[in-house]
């Protein structure tokens, strides 16, 4: 059952509030999902993935929450003065999405879920709401190992695309030094673009252990689109040998899955990972129906 649903400081957010039938709902404490926004992509998700998912948890029990940050989408930016931090006003956002589904679902523990900014939205969340008790981040971060940089040279060793970009970059350069020597150089293809900012890998390693003391239960998703940053299943737990994650952390690596996970196959693999981790690691007993 889906209700459109308006809340926020000013009533300027928009949302989709979905509640799993009476007789299919988990037990009355099990968590609700909320889906955070990725990049400028409203709360379908790219290509849909969050109403995928949505449905798909639902079905399973568990109710949703998929929302529109102020500006994005149908939500209005709400009054604001300049010395407003968005992050922080991100998070207040988040917080209030899962205030708002509780108060239509009943639910008082929640996951939050986000994949790339929305997966660093998610860890924010749940750094300062400690209602929060599991995260699944798609494509989130990522800190390179020994192996990782061995996997990383050697893929682009033996790759032919690689070697023909190669050359015809320079062959670009050599006809455009030809051509006009005195002109500016010219920007080539960047390989190691960045969009978001990494907490430094202490930084971060400290964050974790006060989330692992929380008991907050870690699912990190990594798609093939990711693999200039994460190539090996366990990458992430590899990376932090200084923190005892005991049961807390689950990482899955799906190679041939593209960054919005947009074929019908990879989605359905990857709710059979999310159903599993989040029945195993979060929810209580199921109640029998």
């Amino acid at each position: 059952m889906d209700t459109a649903i308006t809340f926020g400081s000013d009533n300027q957010l928009v949302g989709i509030v979905s509640r799993p039938d009476l007789e299919r709902r988990v037990d009355v404490g099990a968590p609700g999902i909320v889906f955070l926004n990725a990049g400028i992509d409203h709360r379908v998700g790219p290509r849909g993935l969050y109403v995928a998912l949505s449905r798909w948890f639902v079905e399973a029990g568990y109710p949703t929450i998929r929302f529109d940050y102020g500006g994005l989408g149908e939500s209005r930016s709400a009054a604001r003065t300049g010395q407003d931090d968005t992050v922080d006003a991100a998070v207040s956002e988040c917080s209030a999405a899962a205030t708002r589904l509780g108060q239509q679902s009943g639910c008082e523990r929640f996951v939050v879920c986000g994949l790339c900014s929305g997966a660093h939205d998610a860890y924010r969340m749940a750094m300062k709401d400690e209602r929060v008790v599991g995260m699944i981040l798609i494509d989130g971060y990522a800190y390179p190992t020994a192996r990782f940089r061995r996997i990383y040279y050697l893929q682009r060793i033996l790759s032919p695309r690689r070697w023909r970009n190669l050359f015809r970059r320079i062959a670009a350069r050599l006809s455009r030094r030809a051509g006009s020597s005195g002109d500016a150089p010219v920007m080539d293809a960047v390989d190691d673009l960045t969009f978001s900012d990494l907490p430094s890998r202490d930084q971060l390693a400290a964050d974790l252990r006060r989330l692992v003391a929380r008991q907050v239960k870690l699912c990190f998703v990594y798609s093939g689109g990711a693999r200039d940053e994460y190539n090996y299943q366990s990458q992430f737990a590899d990376a932090f040998p200084d923190v005892d994650f005991g049961d807390c952390l689950q990482e899955h690596f799906m190679p041939a899955a593209d960054h919005t996970i947009s074929r019908v196959s990879d989605r359905r693999e990857l709710i059979d990972k999310l159903l599993g981790w989040i029945g195993d690691a979060v929810s209580p007993k199921r109640a029998p129906r």
